[in-house]
This record gives C-alpha cells, sequence and structure tokens, in this order.
C-alpha cells in the first residue's frame, strides 16, 4: 500500500466536534487536548481499494499507512475524539464498532465520536466499503483475508483512540481560515452530461483553507488539523501498491 499524497478532508466534522464542547473557555484558558497515531499496515496479500482496473492483490507495502486520532475535551465535559485513517473510506459497520467499543470502554457518547478517512487510493479494501468496486465476486480467499483486516482494524482505532484520550494535557486552541488555489474541478460537463475527467475553467471549487491548532503550555505544537477540498491523487490504478 502506498498512501496518496492528499490533504485530508475531515477538518470540518472535527470542528462540529469541537463546537459542541461547553462555550465557556476564556480567550487564553486551557482546555485538555491529547493526540496519538497508530499503524495500520496490513498483512499482505490483500486487495487495495480506489480503482476498479486493479484484478489482483497487491503483494509489495512502499510506505505504512496510519491512523490518527484527536481527543478534546476533559471526562467532565465528555471529550470529543476523532479519528482519521489513510484508507479510501470507512463504512458505517466499522464507524458503529469503532463508537460503540469506546463507549463501553471510555463511556464516550455516539456524537462525541467521528470516524473519517483521508481517501487514499492505494490502501486496502474494507469489508463495508465500495465492495462493487472490483464488478465481480472475488475469491473467498481474498474475501476472507479483506475481512480479516477490517476487523483488525477497528480494534487498532479503538486502541488509538484511546491513546488520544491517556495523551490528553493542557492546551490551547485555536482556528483560522487561509486560502490556497491548486484545486480544481475535475469533472468536466458537457450539455449537463458528465463527459470525462478532467479540469472545468471556471468549475466550482472551494478553496478555503481552515485550520485548527492544539499548543501545549509552552507554546509547543501539538497537534493540526487542516482540510483542503482538493482530490490529489497522483497513482493510477497500474500502481498496486
Amino acid at each position: 500500500p502506498r498512501m496518496t499524497p492528499r490533504i485530508p478532508r475531515f477538518l470540518a466534522g472535527l470542528v462540529l466536534i469541537a463546537a459542541s464542547l461547553p462555550a465557556a473557555v476564556p480567550r487564553g484558558e486551557t482546555v485538555l487536548v491529547g493526540s496519538a497515531r497508530i499503524d495500520i499496515t496490513p498483512e499482505l496479500p490483500i486487495r487495495l481499494s480506489g480503482y476498479g482496473s486493479r484484478t489482483t492483490e497487491t503483494d509489495r507495502i512502499e510506505t505504512r499507512l496510519h491512523a490518527r486520532a484527536l481527543a478534546i475535551g476533559s471526562d467532565a465535559q465528555q471529550p470529543a475524539v476523532l479519528i482519521a485513517v489513510e484508507l479510501i473510506g470507512v463504512g458505517e459497520e466499522t464507524s458503529e464498532a469503532v463508537a460503540a467499543a469506546l463507549r463501553a470502554k471510555h463511556g464516550l457518547e455516539r456524537a462525541r465520536v467521528a470516524v473519517c478517512a483521508t481517501h487514499v487510493h492505494s490502501g486496502p479494501a474494507l469489508s463495508d466499503v465500495l465492495p462493487y468496486m472490483f464488478s465481480q465476486d472475488l475469491p473467498p480467499d481474498q474475501v476472507a483475508r479483506i475481512a480479516r483486516y477490517t476487523t483488525w482494524l477497528r480494534t487498532k482505532l479503538v486502541e488509538v483512540a484511546g491513546q488520544a484520550l491517556a495523551n490528553r494535557k493542557p492546551a490551547r486552541l485555536a482556528w483560522s481560515e487561509g486560502r490556497t488555489d491548486f484545486a480544481a474541478q475535475r469533472r468536466v460537463i458537457v450539455d449537463g452530461k458528465w463527459k470525462n475527467f478532467g479540469v472545468t475553467p471556471g468549475g466550482s471549487v472551494d478553496h478555503a483553507l481552515p485550520v485548527l491548532r492544539a499548543t501545549d503550555e509552552r507554546g509547543a505544537v501539538q497537534a493540526v488539523f487542516t482540510s483542503y477540498a482538493c482530490h490529489c491523487t497522483t497513482l493510477d490504478g497500474r500502481d498496486n501498491v
């Protein structure tokens, strides 16, 4: 598997969760913030998700994949937890399983947990994400490996969230919004119908670049979450790693 260079698109969900924390955090005061990272690289071989033209499992790892978690708030405040995974997507079954485990282990309400993906096109397939991508039934042994990875992944996401909760320390949160302009509308529409992928001059594009930053009490950066709406894939289906 290889991570497709891409700016994650999960800040909006984080801001919504963080906004639900108690509003009475005056300027200059701190809130508990913790972060963590965990390796989610699969055992091989396994099918990758992202391109339907791939016809075989991958048998080579070029770059390891990770999941990251950010926890904001004290136990008394009911902390908010965001988990971001370097995969093409996260299915509802996986999200609900992770949220249920976090409720059982840490007492987190469902509304306090978000599981997001950076939309990597060179990560392993999951049982509950894009099962129709391959346009055919996969051999039973391949299905079994995908299912085994999906189950294992859920345990890792619960683990990284628990690490972020355990790592919470006083921090200051700051939010701002910048702008960058390298994204483009990649769908070419002719006579009101999708024609092909390309660049549509003047097409609808969101160039906003929101950023949330957490710094510790000494001012050192503890975590940064950012979002930019750009489907920045650099590989194609011929790259099966």
